[in-house]
């Protein structure tokens, strides 16, 4: 304890002065007085003890001490509690967090001890942030880590938000760092690491787990899969799935792929191959290939089988929805040389899709016989269910030939007939085998030549601009093609015709769908046996996809191949169903359009839909409990339904199951089948980052270590604690205070006292 004195104004000359002024009032009361020595004594006492209580408060003494003081501080450990730290990768096969839960209870007296020195508290982290009570340095955690992602970035700022208004003194953060967390958890685990070193708390980091790359780390996982939504019965398809392997160098992986049609039945293995995997890390691009024997709607599994110390077995496979479509539609279409810019358009718009397998044959008029042998071969020999014929004149095909194809039609297959110049009664049409089929009559006497100029009372100059009839508004070909939902028709937008072929007549069933706006016929339909045959008479729809509508162009063609096979709709059946996507995550909403070709009126029709879980073996079954309900809504174009519905929480197969009633009477049943995929982000890639956690202790100024190297950590702990023990220095001021006020206050009082009563004043 020590004397300090702090003169005012931190200047000697103040205290110095105040004892001259004192001095000098000392002489004048000698010089000017007539009292006796005892009296005048007196005074001067009184006058040299207030100089002294003066000089004392401007000298302002303290008394100065040493005061060892302990400041509060607070120390969180933050646990990682998700699925991923139950992954098997630890010593003596324990998870990860069988490793952390050993590790808390080894160092329990010591984080005991720790709780002395600073306030402990600890959270754990998964779904959310939870507190957990620590008695006695043991940690109070569930049974189980449950989470279903592990937001690190969140739960670091979520934990420094907790700590508002308390001295945070360090951050434990014990996981595998490998950071999930979608939503308002998708929070930058460094961008946080960067918040808290900014106000000074340090992060230290746990490792736990194997990263990639160590050769430690034992897992593999198809990552992904791209597989066509629908194929046709024995076409082959292609699929591809990237593999991933860790921990398995110079090994052969077997790879498989599945076909399921039912959960009760037992998978079907339709192709294998083996991914040889040459280093620790390995990640290879895989092609397979097989053809399926029968049609349906089948699961489609792509998975490698579990592998001996494997850490996780949740990413050995991925799925989706294949359609297998019995037979679809194989075209032929036949197109003069040099081909035209119509045929070259139709050859793209007809092989968009799986439902059209379309093959092309280009005859040169001049020279047939090159090509005699091909189309008797297309049409003899190899089965077609649409045959369309282009610019191409009779005398082209051998009659022979033409009276195969009058066969086939008559016998189910579809003709459409083109026009052109060499098409129909120019073509040498009138006279052939397919002139009882076509339903336009034509006359001999419009043959024309090779090399002579349109004729033309045979052909129609454009431009010409098309218009439905009022048969063809209703009929179902054109139905779903007539509106337009912005204003008006569609019809009227479209660029116009070059021109069109003239017909001398139509045939009594013939019905005509299209045609000019001065009346001609251009699109004409006519049923022959168990066939139909379609009439186009132009050759420049071509001009429609140029002209800003290629998607009409592409639709309208494509559908009126459908609808010459006898296939409106597609896939099967008067009812069908169309789903905006095949594999969905739980608790999504999904549309989809609801299409028929029921004949009743549209006003008696009724629809219900329902969720069912596979399998499904009778026509119905109960919906699934908790699914959302399904909306289903006419379209604004009136020719289709639309849907929507929320899938259901739990990952497997569903159908969705429409029926159509009239009343009370079910008139069909169509469903489709689709994949609930959870979408597993917490254990598709368990590996730890390490790399992670190492970057966020060194950005906060923390400690990283494994759990071998936590010794240290707590030790680092115990002299952060220490440092809250600081010694301070106390000081006592001896000026202010009361007392030396009242003995100023008497002093002066005294002496104004005993001068007054001596007369002096």
């Amino acid at each position: 304890m020590n004397i300090s004195v702090d003169p005012l104004g931190g200047k000697w000359w103040g205290p110095a002065g105040i004892a001259l002024l004192c001095f000098a009032s000392l002489v004048a009361f000698w010089v000017r007085g007539h009292l006796s020595p005892r009296r005048k004594a007196l005074l001067v006492g009184l006058r040299l003890c207030l100089t002294a209580v003066l000089l004392g408060l401007v000298f302002r003494p303290s008394v100065v001490g040493l005061h060892r003081e302990r400041l509060s501080g607070v120390v969180v450990f933050l646990i990682d509690q998700s699925r991923s730290m139950t992954v098997v990768d630890g010593p003596q096969g324990q998870t990860r967090d069988g490793v952390l839960r050993k590790l808390l209870e080894t160092f329990q007296p010591r984080i005991e001890f720790l709780s002395r020195q600073v306030q402990l508290q600890a959270f754990c982290f998964g779904d959310g942030l939870s507190s957990v009570p620590i008695e006695q340095g043991k940690f109070q955690l569930l049974v189980s880590p449950v989470g279903n992602q592990s937001p690190i970035g969140w739960a670091l700022e979520e934990v420094l938000r907790r700590q508002v208004g308390q001295r945070l003194l360090a951050v434990v953060l014990l996981s595998d760092g490998a950071q999930r967390g979608e939503g308002p958890f998708s929070v930058s685990p460094l961008g946080a690491a960067a918040v808290l070193a900014r106000n000074g708390v340090a992060v230290h980091t746990v490792a736990f787990g194997e990263p990639r790359g160590a050769g430690r780390f034992v897992d593999v996982a198809v990552e992904r899969l791209v597989a066509p939504d629908s194929v046709l019965l024995d076409n082959e398809v292609i699929i591809s799935a990237d593999i991933h392997a860790e921990g398995f160098a110079g090994a052969n992986l077997p790879l498989e792929v599945l076909l399921i049609q039912s959960v009760s039945d037992s998978p079907q293995v339709v192709a294998t191959t083996q991914v040889q995997v040459p280093g620790v890390s390995h990640h290879q691009q895989v092609l397979l290939r097989f053809t399926p024997q029968s049609p349906g709607e089948f699961k489609l599994v792509v998975r490698v089988p579990a592998q001996p110390g494997e850490a996780v077995l949740q990413n050995n496979e991925r799925a989706t929805i294949l359609r297998v479509l019995k037979g679809g539609i194989r075209a032929l279409v036949v197109e003069g040389f040099p081909p035209r810019p119509e045929a070259a358009f139709l050859r793209r718009a007809l092989s968009q899709g799986a439902e059209l397998q379309v093959h092309f044959l280009t005859i040169d008029p001049l020279h047939p016989e090159g090509h005699r042998r091909d189309l008797e071969a297309a049409i003899r020999e190899r089965d077609f269910q649409v045959y369309m014929l282009g610019n191409v004149p009779a005398s082209a095909f051998p009659s022979e030939i033409l009276g195969a194809l009058a066969a086939k039609v008559l016998e189910g297959s579809g003709l459409i007939m083109l026009g052109g110049m060499w098409s129909f009664g120019p073509g040498g049409y009138a006279d052939g085998p397919l002139a009882e089929l076509l339903p336009v009559r034509m006359s001999h006497l419009e043959t024309q030549g090779v090399h002579e100029p349109p004729r033309g009372d045979v052909h129609i100059s454009g431009p010409i601009q098309l218009r439905p009839t009022a048969e063809g508004t209703r009929h179902p070909l054109l139905e779903a093609l007539a509106a337009d939902q912005n204003s008006g028709t569609i019809w009227g937008k479209l660029p116009p015709l070059d021109g069109i072929n003239k017909f001398v007549g139509l045939k009594p069933a013939a019905q005509v769908l299209l045609e000019s706006t001065k009346g001609h016929p251009v699109l004409v339909y006519q049923p022959v046996g168990a066939g139909r045959v379609l009439v186009f008479a132009g050759d420049s729809t071509w001009r429609w996809a140029m002209g800003g509508f290629r998607a009409f162009f592409e639709r309208f063609w494509r559908q009126v191949v459908i609808f010459t096979a006898r296939r409106e709709g597609l896939p099967e059946g008067e009812l069908w169903i169309k789903l905006a996507d095949r594999v969905c995550e739980p608790g999504k909403i999904v549309t989809f359009e609801l299409h028929h070709e029921l004949p009743n009126p549209k006003d008696s029709l009724s629809f219900s839909a329902q969720i069912t879980a596979a399998p499904m073996k009778e026509p119905q079954k109960p919906p699934v409990e908790g699914s959302a309900q399904v909306v289903l809504e006419p379209d604004i174009s009136g020719t289709h339904w639309q849907g929507r519905f929320g899938t259901p929480d739990q990952p497997g197969d569903y159908f969705l199951e429409v029926v159509a009633k009239e009343g009370p009477k079910p008139l069909a049943t169509a469903r489709a089948r689709f994949l609930v995929a959870g979408a597993d982000r917490e254990m598709e890639q368990p590996a730890a980052d390490v790399a992670l956690l190492q970057r966020i202790a060194a950005l906060t100024g923390g400690t990283f270590v494994r759990p071998e190297e936590f010794d240290r950590l707590v030790e680092r702990l115990g002299e952060q604690a220490g440092e809250l023990e600081l010694t301070l220095q106390v000081v006592k001021p001896l000026w202010d205070r009361w007392p030396w006020l009242v003995l100023a206050l008497l002093l002066v009082g005294s002496e104004w006292y005993l001068r007054r009563r001596w007369g002096m004043v």
